[in-house]
């Protein structure tokens, strides 16, 4: 007997042996355990499936200042994820009408190193930061905040854009989980409005009879003075003659 005719032999209605079902079921595993291993080394080789939503936001406090006042400008950064986002870098070029004052004040909780915020400039640059993780229910956050003033008149929106990665001269903002970049996905605008210098001095407005009332206010002033004086005239005069009187009473 050789090895062909050792095979089993099956005929349409025949059922397949014992030996083929366990054959099959051991290639079942097999091909279970290669799909399991596939998919846990996808997890570790290309962890590319960061969920992370990050967000990006600054404003202005008070929005509305007059030529030469400060305000309060904050960027504040928040974070969706369980973990932490790290080498968080975010730059904002602001207007040339929008100067950082001085002294800057300079407010950093999200841990950034600061490479550029210098009094009379308006470039913010700073790398470095660490966004705190959220909890499921609310998210992480930090802000980086300074001092800022303005000369010049007008209305001035800032901007930091979606999706770009920032540099010492370009605004943006990224960062990264666990390893992986995230940025921003809408982009943020701050205005900080400049109102046009009204200080004066305080000048009455001139009454349309002033003409005739100043003269009658000067007489009816010189006509108390004078009668004023005309009383203390009088009773200097009198002063002695009721002092020895009374004097003479006693």
């Amino acid at each position: 007997m050789n090895a062909e005719n050792s095979r089993p032999v099956m005929n349409r209605d025949s059922k397949p042996s014992t030996v083929l079902k366990s054959d099959w079921k051991t290639y079942l595993l097999r091909k279970i355990q290669i799909l399991y291993v596939l998919v846990a080394l996808s997890f570790l080789c290309f962890p590319l499936l960061a969920d992370a939503t990050t967000t990006i936001n600054h404003q202005f406090t008070s929005a509305t200042i007059n030529p030469g006042d400060t305000s309060q400008y904050r960027i504040t950064i928040a974070n969706t994820s369980l973990v932490p986002l790290t080498a968080a870098a975010v730059t904002e070029v602001l207007l040339s009408q929008v100067k950082i004052a001085s002294p800057a004040n300079i407010s950093n909780t999200c841990g950034f190193t600061v490479n550029a915020a210098t009094p009379g400039t308006s470039t913010v640059y700073l790398t470095g930061g660490t966004i705190p993780a959220g909890t499921g229910t609310v998210d992480g956050q930090c802000y980086f905040q300074l001092n800022v003033t303005s000369t010049t008149a007008g209305n001035w929106v800032n901007s930091i854009p979606a999706n770009t990665t920032p540099n010492a001269s370009t605004s943006g903002y990224s960062a990264k989980e666990n390893g992986v970049d995230v940025w921003n996905t809408t982009p943020a605008t701050a205005t900080l409005i400049t109102i046009r210098n009204t200080r004066s001095v305080y000048r009455p407005a001139k009454a349309a009879n002033q003409s005739t009332l100043l003269p009658v206010l000067a007489r009816r002033t010189a006509l108390y003075t004078t009668s004023v004086t005309t009383v203390q005239k009088a009773a200097c005069r009198s002063w002695p003659a009721t002092y020895a009187a009374s004097i003479n009473g006693v």
